[in-house]
């Protein structure tokens, strides 16, 4: 007997997605460290300009000479040496640091970040950067219990396929013909209990596509999505849903043989 299954297939991406989300959180964990280190001074006569929630964040005028203004520079190589590397696909690839520290930051920080801006980094846009920085943690904390949950659910998936596609392997090896009137009826019964196993395991994984992954307000994950963006290559788009069903179906068909065989003994 056999039945393609994509779960091996699913957990190995799962897993590959741990690690690199895994290496992006403890990234941006150093950078808001290195941030909340900085000694920023106060702005004595701060210009208004966006925050990274969208309200307003002082900037204060200045030139990049001052030794304030170097706190910039320092963010931007804080952020280079440990976020970038984890957001951008092709480190060698033309796309600037500050075109990332916007996709990742906001464009609020970007503009204060940026070399060509006349600004310094205040404590309140320290404050800013630490607070983006802890919801992009949130975030990547919400992602990594999601593939936690994903990973579980696909071992106990796969685990539930083998025990039912090594019994049916073990049993075919004996003709149907063989077999006595009460050898079929045990057969059909033990068809039976893995067919509920099956069906079981297709409610507990729905449940499981239902849920949402929550670590904080503004960190809340649908496991549906997920599932989007870690099989949107593969030739299905549940693989265990499709592995799961197709295995029912094969013991539906072994189950109608053995019912056919039971008639004929009657």
């Amino acid at each position: 007997m056999s039945i393609e299954t994509h779960i091996d297939s699913a957990m190995t991406r799962v897993e590959r997605e741990q690690t690199h989300f895994d290496a992006e959180r403890k990234a941006y964990e150093r950078f808001r460290s290195g941030v909340a280190s900085l000694s920023p001074q106060s702005a004595a006569t701060p210009s208004t300009g966006l925050s990274a929630d969208g309200g307003t964040l002082s900037v204060a005028g200045g030139s990049r000479h001052e030794a304030v203004t170097t706190d910039a520079d320092r963010v931007r190589e804080l952020f280079t040496e440990t976020v970038r590397p984890h957001s951008v696909a092709d480190l060698d690839g033309e796309e600037p640091v500050l075109e990332t520290i916007r996709e990742e930051l906001g464009d609020s920080l970007a503009f204060v970040l940026a070399s060509e801006t006349d600004a310094d980094v205040t404590p309140q846009v320290q404050s800013a950067i630490c607070s983006k920085a802890q919801q992009r943690l949130q975030e990547l904390t919400a992602m990594s219990s999601a593939l936690d949950r994903e990973t579980e659910s696909l071992q106990a998936a796969a685990q539930d396929c083998q025990t039912v596609t090594e019994w049916v392997e073990k049993h075919n090896q004996t003709s149907l013909l063989k077999l006595g009137f009460p050898e079929l009826q045990r057969r059909h019964e033990q068809l039976s209990a893995h067919r509920e196993r099956c069906d079981e395991r297709l409610r507990v994984r729905q449940k499981t596509i239902q849920a949402t992954t929550n670590r904080g307000p503004n960190a809340g994950l649908k496991h549906r999505s997920l599932m989007t963006f870690l099989y949107q290559e593969f030739p299905v788009s549940y693989p265990v849903l499709s592995t799961v069903t197709r295995l029912n179906g094969l013991l539906v068909d072994c189950q109608r043989s053995v019912r056919d065989h039971l008639t004929q003994r009657v």
